[in-house]
């Protein structure tokens, strides 16, 4: 699987560390790039996506999924 999702309250590099080592922790994740200047990620692997969801919304970035 792979998935594009906004994430609107980026605001630094501290932002993308801090959800970068979030989706470290995250089983099944094999590859993913966070993105300042869009306020996006990418992610690719098999995992569960309301896992993702909600561990990046319980550290207070809500993710929004693009097309």
């Amino acid at each position: 699987m792979k998935i594009k999702v906004r994430i609107s309250n980026i605001g630094c590099e501290g932002c993308v560390r801090r959800i970068e080592n979030i989706l470290k922790e995250i089983e099944g994740i094999r590859n993913f790039k966070v993105e300042l200047t869009t306020k996006s990620a990418e992610i690719e692997g098999d995992f569960d996506k309301d896992f993702l969801f909600k561990r990046l919304e319980d550290i207070g970035y809500p993710p929004e999924e693009m097309d």
